[in-house]
């Protein structure tokens, strides 16, 4: 198991644990919102809206993540099966696409949180930069599992080429 690998276990376990939370989280804010609304609390919560979305954002974005690096996210099948090397290259070019898109999701991300600074959340009393955040830090975290990926490709390509470049059946 590579350094990458173990690293990746750990982050996915982390991503894994804080999308679980933030979805209870949700849960829990839709029925304080629904019973605030249905019943006589003699309260308003308001807020419930804002927070529930909040919770929603990141549980998707991290929930994203987690479910590209298992290959859950999408897949199509283009190849045969028997087709052993030109579906490892068929992999590899869709691993590095991939790895691309999720680079360039991750650096508009970074690039795009400032101006969400000046956006503000007026039931929660402050900025949109947390609904916003997401986005980045679950592309970042996207791009160390893509990494992985790409480099299981290049090994499952470099397992169906000979040392003669012949392709193996």
């Amino acid at each position: 198991m590579t350094l990458l690998t173990r690293m990746n276990d750990r982050l996915d376990r982390l991503i894994s644990l804080c999308a679980s939370a933030l979805f209870a989280a949700f849960v829990v804010l839709v029925l304080i919102q629904v019973a605030g609304r249905n019943l006589p609390l003699g309260f308003k919560v308001l807020w419930t809206m804002d927070a529930a979305l909040l919770c929603f954002a990141w549980t998707i974005f991290l929930g994203a993540a987690v479910a590209q690096r298992h290959g859950r996210h999408y897949w199509l099948d283009v190849v045969p099966d028997g087709w052993r090397l030109v579906g490892a290259v068929v992999s590899l070019v869709a691993a590095v696409l991939v790895l691309a898109a999720c680079i360039t999701l991750a650096v508009a991300g970074w690039e795009f949180l400032p101006s969400s600074l000046r956006r503000r959340a007026l039931s929660l009393g402050t900025t949109q930069v947390w609904f916003f955040a997401a986005i980045p830090v679950a592309a970042t975290a996207m791009v160390a599992f893509q990494v992985e990926n790409v480099i299981r490709c290049l090994r499952e390509l470099g397992a169906q080429v000979r040392p003669t470049g012949d392709a193996r059946a």
